[in-house]
This record gives C-alpha cells, structure tokens and sequence, in this order.
C-alpha cells in the first residue's frame, strides 16, 4: 500500500480512540456506526466523506468523518461489514483495539487482488506442474555401473 500513500489514495494510523457502541439514531431505524480515531505520521490527504475500505478488513466499509488541521488526526465511522444488527452484541475484534495500526485506502480492496493463473498455466518456476514422465527405449539402453 506504501505506493498509494505516496499518491494520496491511502494513509496509515494508529487507532487513540474508539467508540464501538455508537448508535446512528438519525434515520427510521438505529445502526451501529462505531467511531475511530486515528494518528498518521504522515498528512493524510483524503477528505471528509470520503469512503475507504482497510485491505485488513475487507468486509468493513468507513467513512472519514474528520480531519484535524495538521492533517495527522482522522477521525472515521464505520459504515457496514460488521455484520451484527444494532440490538446484538458485536464479536469480539470487529472493532480495532487502541492502539491497532491499520491502512484505509479509497480503493476497493477486492479489486486489488490480481487471480493467479490456472495451475496449468503457471510455469515450472513458479510451482507450475512438472512435465509427466514417460518412459520410452532410450531409458532401457542406460548404461548402469
């Protein structure tokens, strides 16, 4: 991910603070919208709305809901993947821990990964399947001592 920090599609930061319990009472029904707050040691030069997804977990959708004027502190809510309703409890982990560092990026993670040519395709350099052998007349003219 280093190569779209560099050109502002990503940043990486520590989790300072979190609300896993945050409710979004605003619409006909209450969600679950847990708030983070992370530290980059770069400036961060995405902006307020954006939507970003973390390869670390691709279920989860976010969006930045704050940037502090060194552009060092994001604050983000998540936005779905959590996959709980607002009544039940939510597993343990879905929310990152204090202290976590983790990468959002406003790529699509899933669309990052490149499929891995058919096993057939891949050459013997890179674990391809090995060519099948097949004895043939020179194999009985081997001389053996």
């Amino acid at each position: 991910m280093a190569e779209y920090e560099l050109t502002g599609e990503a940043f990486t930061g520590a989790v300072v603070a979190r609300d896993p319990d945050r409710l979004d009472t605003t619409g006909k029904t209450p969600k679950r919208r847990p708030t983070l707050t992370l530290r980059a040691e770069e400036p961060v030069r995405l902006a307020v709305g954006d939507a970003v997804r973390c390869p670390a977990r691709p279920t989860q959708k976010a969006e930045i809901t704050s940037v502090d004027a060194d552009r060092r502190l994001v604050g983000l809510a998540i936005t779905g993947g959590l996959g709980r309703g607002y009544k039940k409890p939510l597993p343990e982990g879905a929310v990152p821990d204090l202290g976590e560092e983790l990468t959002y990026t406003v790529l699509d993670p899933s669309g990052m990964l490149t499929p891995l040519p058919a096993e057939e395709d891949t050459p013997w350099t890179h674990g391809g399947p090995p060519i099948p052998y097949e004895p043939d007349d020179k194999d009985a003219e081997e001389l053996w001592e």
